[in-house]
């Protein structure tokens, strides 16, 4: 399994800017459909160990549930995933997934997290090293896993509030000698504590999942083929407007880096 925690961005709620979700493809991410054969329990998620994960009113960021994950019933390991079938499609639950042969465009897995007042995870209170984070497993047709990567949210103490985390994952990373390649990406919230003390919660909600279309010229914002002071003209407005499609550093924050990025693609020209 690799660890990729320097590519997960987790930021304090602070604005508009960390409310865009567009295209998600995240069956019920948001927790609110509740499962017609199994009562109690949120569709399209499948749950680790069976039973333990708690489809919660209590912390609910937005509508009705949240789901969280708080003192298992054994082991070591706590989660739930995507990656069970449809019973009326067939279908899984895993969102697609383009690999393009290593030219795919970035995945964005983001989301909100939270531990209760007093119930920071982890057996001294968590703390830099978290156990808890998210686990994107690709998939090939046959359901076999191409490749994990594990994702570790940097703070698992909150302290009631809910924390933005985003995830971007870029094509290259996938290595290309295994084909088939993916076609799906199964996502997994877990919490993990090789002690097995399992102290403390944590609750996710509002999970979104997209694939940015690979753009050769990014820096054509208001997409006419053409780089010029229009161009400029939509940068500023998105940027202004605290919309993450201005992020050109891809860290889950507008800030002056992006400005300095977004000029850089625009005198790089377009091929």
């Amino acid at each position: 399994m690799m660890r990729h925690a320097a590519l997960l961005t987790a930021v304090c709620l602070a604005g508009p800017a960390l409310a865009q979700c567009p295209d998600n493809t995240l069956y019920n991410g948001s927790f609110e459909i509740e499962d017609s054969i199994f009562p109690g329990e949120p569709e399209g998620w499948r749950q680790i160990p069976q039973g333990d994960p708690i489809w919660s009113t209590e912390y609910a960021r937005t509508g009705t549930y949240s789901f969280g994950l708080a003192f298992p019933s054994g082991g070591t390991f706590l989660g739930f995933d995507t990656f069970l079938n449809n019973i009326n499609t067939g279908e899984r639950y895993d969102p697609p997934y383009e690999y393009d042969d290593g030219n795919g465009g970035d995945l964005i897995v983001s989301g909100y997290y939270l531990t209760p007042i007093g119930q920071a995870v982890g057996p001294d209170g968590a703390g830099p090293d978290s156990p808890c984070g998210i686990k994107l497993e690709f998939r090939r047709d046959n359901t076999s896993i191409y490749q994990g990567f594990e994702f570790n949210i940097p703070d698992a103490d909150t302290n009631g509030e809910w924390e933005y985390f985003e995830i971007v994952f870029t094509a290259d990373t996938l290595t290309p000698d295994f084909p088939p390649y993916a076609t799906s990406v199964s996502v997994l919230p877990f919490r993990f504590d090789a002690s097995g003390l399992f102290l403390g919660e944590i609750y996710w909600d509002d999970l979104c999942v997209y694939q940015v279309a690979d753009n050769p010229c990014p820096a054509d914002v208001n997409g006419d083929g053409v780089l010029d002071n229009g161009d400029i003209g939509a940068f500023v407005q998105l940027f202004l407007a605290g919309d993450l499609a201005a992020d050109f550093t891809n860290d889950g924050i507008l800030d002056n880096g992006d400005i300095g990025a977004f000029v850089a693609a625009f005198l790089a020209g377009c091929a």
